[in-house]
């Protein structure tokens, strides 16, 4: 899985969207909601209005602005089929997971089935 595979799986525009509706819907101005995400104005518009693809640590900082929200529908990004609500956190974790390659992915996942197998005991 290489990072290009990444970038081309999500559509961000609708991300972009989403934080430009949570900011006005909070009457914020780019200015505001750049400074509290510690980003530019100049990549808040990118984000909005482009569809730049953020990083996990910019979806995690506009995920803690806007509150604890799915990120679906933070996002609306194509994970509305599963009815999982998840955290920040998760969030971030999930980007970490994703950017892996799959010998890692492999040894990630080998070792929480043996951390899960020693909690259920």
């Amino acid at each position: 899985m290489s990072d290009t595979d990444n970038n081309n799986e999500i559509d961000f525009k609708p991300f972009g969207e989403a934080i430009k509706e949570a900011r006005i819907n909070r009457g914020w101005t780019r200015e505001y909601a750049a400074e509290r995400a510690k980003i530019s104005k100049e990549y808040l518009i990118k984000i909005e209005n482009s569809g730049q693809h953020p990083s996990a640590k910019i979806i995690v900082a506009f995920l803690k602005l806007f509150g604890e929200l799915s990120f679906d529908e933070f996002a609306r990004t194509g994970y509305k089929e599963n009815e999982y609500q998840i955290t920040a956190e998760q969030a971030y974790v999930f980007e970490i997971i994703k950017s892996m390659s799959e010998e890692k992915f492999h040894i990630l996942k080998t070792g929480l089935i043996a951390v899960e197998s020693l909690i259920k005991e």
